[in-house]
């Protein structure tokens, strides 16, 4: 092992001049060092004080763990085994120097990154919050965001807050007292599943950044929504007063009935599954009657409904705390759970094969979800700083 190469290149490193033959070799050299051998050498290296001074206001644990492994990907380095060294021995070495160069400053930054607003995010775990904030968008352009707003307030807005049987919060919707000419889209916020009781008595239940829009008063000869998203409703009866439910180009007709729906945007696809009662699919002038235990898939570009045997259990495995996955690939697996967590990245260090099926309770902890499918897979998971590892 040459150790003044190796120095050198850490040199060239910090100085971003390293070229991708440089960076390969640099990584190289990394897995022939053992641990304890780099990490003494960079602490003596390290410990002239001119060189400390110049790198301490820029020199962090997030930086260089973002830095080297962008390096990587910009570059297009394709060795796996490269790709997983360099997370190992950067995750150590940032840790060993951090102590030398930074100090306390970097006590206070850790400190900082654990205060994040937005659902907790922690150098090596990201959490969501405690309890979500709706938010309530008027048609007008005017915007609420409920945990803000005074109970005055809410009312002229026709919102109440209380507990259900179970002890969860339920959002209640009456009649506002202002701006009545003007709908309202009531958001779920990501990370959270709320309960939304409309005028009517019908109950909606939203997942993580579902959306539904409701006028301010019903008519008198139909009830209109429409979502966004994945929602289940329990529809109140009135024989007079069909409920209507617009999402995409798919229109859903019911008197009373429990279904789920579910609308994908980005796929232009509307699936919608029958537990009790019956409900009317119409998609551009087609239609076919769904009976319990079925679901129907409709799509805007081919304007067509299909109908199939549902898992009516897996459906619905979100509104019960679970995510679902039915022989789902590791990119189809992240792309749900990121519609929970404030994921900034996800990195691939290497794909395999595995196919995930079955239920995994959702948690706080994005770190305790992902030990929980390390169980179950051949999969390696790491979080930092708000980026999503797998190996």
């Amino acid at each position: 092992m040459n150790n003044q190469r190796l120095l050198n290149l850490f040199d060239q490193y910090l100085s971003n001049q390293l070229s991708r033959k440089e960076l390969e070799e640099f990584l190289r050299m990394l897995d022939e060092c053992e641990d304890a051998e780099f990490n003494r050498m960079v602490d003596q290296h390290l410990d002239r004080a001119e060189l400390r001074s110049q790198l301490a206001p820029q020199f962090n644990k997030g930086g260089i763990l973002h830095h080297i492994l962008n390096e990587i990907e910009d570059q297009e380095i394709t060795s796996q085994r490269i790709k997983r060294l360099a997370l190992y021995k950067w995750l150590g070495f940032a840790a060993a120097s951090l102590l030398l160069i930074a100090g306390g400053y970097y006590h206070s930054m850790k400190h900082s990154a654990e205060s994040a607003v937005s659902g907790k995010i922690l150098t090596n775990d990201i959490e969501l919050m405690e309890d979500g904030v709706p938010v309530i968008q008027r048609t007008d352009g005017k915007e609420f965001h409920l945990a803000q707003q005074s109970e005055n307030s809410m009312l002229e807005e026709g919102i109440t807050v209380a507990i259900d049987a179970k002890g969860n919060k339920l959002f209640k919707i009456s009649t506002p007292t202002t701006a009545l000419g003007e709908s309202r889209t009531f958001i779920s916020p990501k990370g959270s599943s709320l309960q939304l009781e409309l005028e009517d008595g019908t109950h909606v239940w939203l997942n993580s950044g579902a959306a539904v829009t409701y006028p301010a008063l019903f008519a008198a000869n139909e009830r209109e929504i429409a979502i966004t998203g994945e929602v289940f409703l329990e529809v109140e009866p009135d024989k007079n007063r069909p409920f209507i439910v617009r999402t995409n180009q798919t229109r859903i007709k019911v008197l009373g009935t429990k279904f789920n729906v579910s609308s994908e945007r980005q796929a232009d696809k509307v699936v919608t599954t029958l537990v009790e009662g019956k409900v009317e699919v119409q998609v551009a002038g087609q239609s076919k009657v769904l009976n319990p235990g079925f679901k129907s898939t409709s799509t805007d570009q081919n304007q067509e409904i299909a109908i199939e045997k549902a898992d009516i259990k897996t459906i619905l495995a979100w509104k019960e705390g679970y995510f679902r996955f039915q022989e789902d690939r590791i990119e189809t697996v992240i792309a749900k759970i990121r519609e929970w967590y404030d994921i900034e990245q996800v990195s691939y260090l290497r794909k395999a094969d595995d196919k995930f099926s079955g239920m995994i309770r959702r948690t706080k902890s994005l770190n305790e979800l992902l030990r929980q499918m390390e169980k179950i897979s051949s999969f390696k998971f790491k979080i930092q700083d708000g980026r999503v590892l797998i190996m």
